[in-house]
């Protein structure tokens, strides 16, 4: 089968590298640290995907993508609901209520976050939902620890926004409410938030149970709360979740970015562990460069050379690091596992560490790996492309 003499060249010596040369020897080891650093970075990648993967879909289940309010409240709520659900990329609406809160039991007082929920909306872990009028709790596990309170257990809510006036003066409004479940958000919700029947809650700020001067609108895609700003009609204010978390997710997305420059400079030193080598190989090949040169190779087919033998150390290194990154993924949460790292150990619950692997992602990484390899050949392959054969051949020993 006919191959193009520089390819030929170059495969022989990716290969079977040259039997023990120290040259051969940084070869393999700029293949084996792209090969670590593309499964390294596979790895990482995969599980930071499912954190984020999660946060979206655990904090932001909670929290209202938008809210449009007015001052004057809606006497006609549903009409201008349906208005605001006929928008592309809305898939809900309904009325809204929420607000800061203290809560106190007889170990203790924590601050949190109380939200009205409305009889269509969903809860986690199918909890049962507050009905109206019996002033019923449901609480984040980690605030319900905090609190020490179980499913049956009375504790008190004042609303520090609010007063009402008694024979002892002026004080927050409050009301005892009796707890009916504990949910796990698997969030920093979990800390802070309440969720109490939307009817009762009304009632606690003193408004009409049945009005509705908040609606919240749930997005098909919660980060394109900036398509719809529109939506607000003049008399209404508009409100994102970027306001109150915008912040996390920004921290979030930086902290990926970070991880993943940090570990992109382990594929670096691998690259420079190629350039190393194919100096060496040129030095080392000085007389077989001239001789193919002499023989009427011409400077570009000797650059195909080494540009291929790097090129083909980086397509090998990223097929390999690939590989070991998915079979790494596949069975994190059992490895972990058996050396007592696994997820309940760190709070991750018993489904692990949540791991979302993208193919885009992993094919850049592996044009990523394949480009600085290239680039890493340019150096030594013009160096060889300038041997004169006339020179080397002629020198003595």
């Amino acid at each position: 089968m006919f191959r193009p003499a520089s390819l030929f060249i170059a495969t022989r010596y990716l290969l079977r590298g040259q039997r023990g040369g120290f040259a051969n020897f940084v070869n393999l080891f700029a293949l084996f640290g792209v090969t670590l650093g593309v499964m390294v970075l596979t790895v990482v990648l995969s599980v930071m995907n499912g954190f984020e993967s999660q946060l979206k879909s655990r904090l932001l289940d909670r929290v209202p993508h938008l809210l449009v309010s007015s001052e004057q409240g809606y006497s006609d709520w549903p009409k201008r609901a349906e208005a605001l659900e006929s928008q592309k990329g809305v898939t809900a609406v309904a009325p809204y209520i929420d607000g800061e809160v203290m809560l106190q039991s007889p170990e203790g007082l924590q601050g949190g976050w109380l939200q009205g929920l409305w009889p269509t909306d969903p809860l986690p872990d199918n909890a049962t939902k507050p009905q109206a009028g019996q002033y019923q709790l449901v609480l984040g596990v980690g605030l319900a620890r905090k609190l020490k309170l179980l499913v049956g257990d009375v504790v008190r809510v004042y609303l520090p926004g609010r007063s009402i006036y008694t024979p002892l003066g002026r004080l927050p409004a409050q009301r005892q409410f009796t707890v009916i479940a504990v949910v796990d958000l698997a969030s920093e919700l979990n800390d802070v938030l309440a969720i109490t029947n939307y009817q009762d809650l009304r009632r606690l700020y003193g408004k009409s149970p049945g009005g509705v001067d908040k609606l919240k609108v749930t997005l098909a895609d919660p980060f394109a709360t900036d398509t719809f700003s529109h939506l607000a009609k003049p008399g209404e204010s508009l409100w994102d979740w970027r306001a109150r978390y915008g912040d996390f997710f920004a921290a979030v997305a930086q902290e990926k970015r970070t991880m993943s420059m940090l570990l992109v400079l382990i594929i670096a030193v691998a690259a420079f562990n190629i350039l190393a080598a194919l100096a060496m190989l040129v030095s080392d090949k000085r007389r077989d460069i001239a001789v193919l040169a002499s023989l009427g190779m011409t400077p570009k087919a000797l650059k195909r050379i080494f540009v291929t033998q790097g090129v083909g150390t980086g397509v090998l290194g990223s097929a390999l690091g690939l590989s070991l990154g998915f079979l790494v993924t596949e069975h994190l949460n059992l490895a972990l596992n058996l050396v007592g790292l696994g997820g309940m150990a760190f709070g991750y619950g018993p489904q692990g560490l949540p791991v979302i692997r993208e193919p885009l992602q992993m094919g850049l990484i592996a044009l990523f790996v394949v480009v600085i390899c290239a680039l890493a050949t340019l150096a030594p392959a013009h160096r060889a492309a300038r041997i004169d054969p006339a020179v080397v051949l002629t020198e003595r020993d």
